[in-house]
């Protein structure tokens, strides 16, 4: 196998955090990562850039032309205006693709992640268990239109893509605010140091429905695996941890990991957290815990439409296992795991878990 270059970029995030941390450990790859903050990374491992800067991304790509792979895990947010988001996007994937054009870099292997909203998620109960091939729905969408961007451009500059469809991502990083595990635990954690148990803060209907979740680690693993099998090239999969769940069963398990007992009639997380923000400060410098603003690390309104949408999200992983990627992992495993990874790396107090004696599997296990 020929050493490969990688580029990610949102090497901060879930999934391109996960691809950044599998490759770096990998001696067949050198990994870099694109970040706005110069400070992100290692500086032997840092592109310092604002992707919707054009003229700045063609500038510090320019000698690039080592990237053989790209995993593009960036995202734009344009909080309530879709059309805005679809745009911003594009932008960020078209600079960055121009760039490395620009720069005389072949690349091989062009890898995206997307994710529930392909299939309405974001609109309402869609059918279940929703199929790659399921036709677009309307509206515009950054998906469709990031798509359609690498089916052109790989037919141009000749590499194949993947894209990924994850759902319900959980990981143990702190850069990005739609992170089920993080957001889970530090509501967990502040009703622990109030007193208080652990109340379910959803509504009766989403607590009976079936979910599912995606690990980082999975999404990891399945974007190295996509850039050798020929079953993934030029192919949509969706991505899960293989399992579904309903969280009128899994709050229990949750709860256990931090020795609370359970309660219904929990608050909305968006209300909660708004009057307990102090107090989490001041919890993380009594444990010298990294100093995180909660109300900026996550996007409580979407963890609360997590717990209170009320209907079943949950899409066919029969694609991605007869084309060869067969990574799995329990989803109550996934959450044991993470969290103590989220304790070890000094982001929640690990005394606040006393129902993890060991993660079920290390994560390097996945890794």
């Amino acid at each position: 196998m020929d050493h490969r270059v990688a580029l990610v970029t949102g090497p901060q995030g879930l999934s391109g955090g996960a691809v950044f941390e599998r490759l770096s450990s990998s001696p067949d790859w050198t990994v870099l990562g694109c970040s706005r903050r110069p400070d992100a990374l290692p500086a032997d491992q840092i592109v310092a850039v604002d992707l919707l800067d054009r003229a700045g991304t063609t500038a510090a790509l320019a000698q690039r032309e080592d990237i053989t792979h790209l995993f593009f895990g960036a995202y734009a947010a344009r909080a309530g205006d879709l059309a805005a988001e679809a745009d911003a996007n594009a932008a960020i994937l078209v600079n960055t693709l121009d760039a490395l054009r620009s720069a005389g870099a072949k690349l091989q292997h062009v890898v995206l992640y997307h994710g529930g909203k392909a299939y309405g998620a974001h609109l309402g109960p869609f059918r279940t268990p929703a199929k790659e091939n399921a036709p677009r729905i309307g509206g515009p969408l950054l998906y469709h239109d990031q798509e359609d961007i690498v089916r052109e451009r790989g037919q141009v500059d000749r590499f194949g893509w993947t894209v990924f469809r994850p759902d319900w991502v959980g990981g143990a990083t702190t850069g990005s605010p739609i992170n089920l595990v993080l957001g889970t635990a530090i509501y967990a954690v502040l009703c622990r140091d109030l007193g208080l148990p652990l109340r379910y803060p959803g509504s009766l209907a989403q607590g009976a429905s079936l979910i599912q979740s995606t690990d980082a680690r999975i999404i990891g693993a399945a974007s190295e695996w996509a850039c050798d099998a020929p079953e993934a090239r030029d192919e949509i999969f969706n991505l899960t941890n293989g399992d579904a769940y309903r969280w009128q069963c899994m709050w229990g398990e949750v709860a256990a990991m931090f020795g609370l007992e359970v309660a219904e009639g929990g608050p909305s997380l968006t209300d909660f957290m708004a009057q307990h923000a102090e107090r989490w400060a001041a919890l993380t410098a009594e444990h010298g815990l990294l100093a995180l603003d909660p109300l900026r690390v996550i996007d409580w309104p979407t963890i609360d439409f997590a717990f209170t949408c009320g209907f079943d999200m949950l899409t066919s992983t029969v694609k991605i296992r007869r084309a060869g990627f067969a990574d799995c992992i329990d989803s109550r495993d996934m959450f044991a795991d993470q969290l103590a990874e989220l304790a070890r790396r000094g982001v929640i107090p690990g005394d606040r878990l006393p129902g993890i004696a060991e993660p079920a599997s290390s994560v390097g296990e996945l890794a």
